[in-house]
């Protein structure tokens, strides 16, 4: 997988974070402000870092590549929910 950071000296530090639990983020200081953002559509909206740039470029293909390597969630399928339960230890309907 990826660097799980993107980093530009002092000035642009972003981490992707993907916590045990809810959903994953990207951790972005840009001196003197952090920001928490959910996609990274939303990190290039905070940062502002023009894609004709060195560091645009760098950035917009790192955010891609975390992006191809992060298993996304989908939606719950309600149907497969009731066959599976949530896991080992739900109860089951008596058939």
């Amino acid at each position: 997988m990826a660097s799980q950071q993107f980093r530009r000296g002092d000035a642009l530090l972003i981490t992707y974070r993907k916590p045990r639990e809810g959903p994953p983020s990207y951790l972005v200081y840009v001196p003197p402000a952090s920001f928490i953002c959910m996609t990274g559509q939303d990190v290039l909206k905070a940062v502002k870092w023009p894609k004709y740039t060195a560091t645009g470029l760098a950035l917009r293909e790192w955010l891609q590549t975390i992006e191809e390597n992060t298993q996304q969630e989908g939606e719950i399928d309600p149907a497969k929910m009731r066959s599976e339960g949530f896991g080992p230890d739900a109860p089951r309907e008596p058939s």
